[in-house]
């Protein structure tokens, strides 16, 4: 079995951009690249990957697919994985194209999981567990008592944690982590997620002070990334859980992060950090070294599904980001899957928990009607 073509189609979102709260604000445009891989045979892989910056920057990653990785693929059989992903890291790293690059692999395990009839969790080692818990994550930018009230709304569907934007501010922040941790009235777990606002550790530090005195669920990304040995400082020093890495590329960099021991919780991003292949990876160290494996997993239902059945797989996993919006008529339906024609496995259930997909490959079935239709002309 050969590659035949490889395809990149930008597809418009169907959720309007959005501002992402917290103390380092953007807007975030949910339009998001897909990657098909096709073989000799018909068989077609499936991957996903976005910026969210908007269409026309979105359209550099179907580009990238098709103009530097394609003539690379074709002709090459795609069960090769590990192969395959050895060819193109180079090109993806020195160029710096890692979101497609990303999409590339996810497509590969899918096609590989529909060539052997199996879910990418097979592939992966089995399964350890059938539901995945979701926390509820609502980034748009709100006032603290709009914040207050969505939590309490949250807590009525199920879901068991969620996680909130901060970065306004120590005591800002201090005040609200306060006030939103009493209104839970410990009904629901949360998450903060400073976005590394704080370069000062100090600053930080006071802030991890209330996290421990409200027992949060964890603390994300509270001075910037680059920062690995203050945030190693604060791991060691609080007992909130510090989290992070879904800036970074690939598993290699885990090796500063564990020798300082600077996270309790890795959130790689199946579409940036190398696809499944390098998620997987992750989880594997997270086993060893005893840390948690909550990847991020904003954006479309083809990222969703691969990162489900990475968790799925995943001893030290068990949770994932679940976007939410209350305004939607049933708020546990997973948003970003209009192109899906059974997008329904990916709501979450009464308990705040999310099925692990079956059939072949992602499990995903396409409307191809409504994937044309959102789909970006290059």
């Amino acid at each position: 079995m050969k590659i035949a073509d490889v395809r990149g189609r930008t597809v418009r979102g169907t959720v309007r951009p959005l501002r992402i709260g917290g103390g380092l604000t953007w807007d975030v445009s949910y339009c998001s690249t897909i990657v098909e891989i096709e073989t000799d045979e018909g068989l077609i892989g499936r991957g996903e990957t976005w910026f969210g910056f908007g269409e026309e920057q979105e359209t550099v990653n179907a580009r990238a697919i098709e103009r530097v990785f394609k003539p690379l693929l074709v002709g090459e059989d795609p069960r090769e994985i590990t192969y395959l992903w050895k060819k193109l890291w180079n090109y993806a790293k020195g160029q710096g194209l890692m979101n497609p690059f990303s999409a590339i692999d996810q497509a590969l395990w899918d096609l590989k999981g529909r060539w052997l009839g199996v879910p990418i969790y097979e592939l992966l080692g089995g399964k350890v567990r059938d539901k995945i818990h979701a926390y509820a994550c609502s980034p748009g930018k709100k006032a603290p008592e709009q914040i207050i009230s969505n939590v309490k709304r949250y807590a009525d569907l199920g879901f068991k944690a969620t996680k909130l934007g901060i970065g306004h501010g120590v005591e800002n922040d201090r005040q609200f982590i306060r006030t939103v941790t009493e209104a839970a009235e410990g009904r629901i777990k949360i998450a903060v997620d400073a976005n590394g606002y704080y370069e000062n550790l100090v600053d930080a530090m006071q802030v991890a002070e209330v996290c421990d005195e409200c027992d949060i669920f964890w603390l994300e990304e509270p001075v910037p990334h680059t920062d690995v040995e203050g945030l190693a400082e604060l791991n060691r020093r609080f007992k909130t859980p510090i989290s992070g890495f879904q800036t970074e590329i690939g598993v290699f960099r885990m090796k500063h992060y564990l020798e300082k021991n600077a996270l309790e919780i890795y959130q790689p991003r199946i579409c940036y950090c190398g696809g499944i292949s390098q998620s997987k990876q992750v989880s594997l160290l997270c086993d060893i070294w005893n840390k948690m494996f909550i990847p991020h997993a904003f954006g479309g239902g083809i990222k969703f599904c691969g990162t489900l059945h990475v968790v799925a797989s995943a001893p030290s996993g068990g949770w994932v980001e679940f976007p939410i919006s209350l305004e939607a008529e049933d708020p546990r339906q997973f948003m970003y899957a209009s192109y899906m024609n059974n997008a329904h496995i990916l709501n979450a259930d009464e308990n705040g928990l999310i099925n692990v997909p079956q059939g072949p490959g992602n499990g995903v079935e396409i409307d191809e009607d409504v994937l044309r239709e959102l789909e970006i002309r290059l």
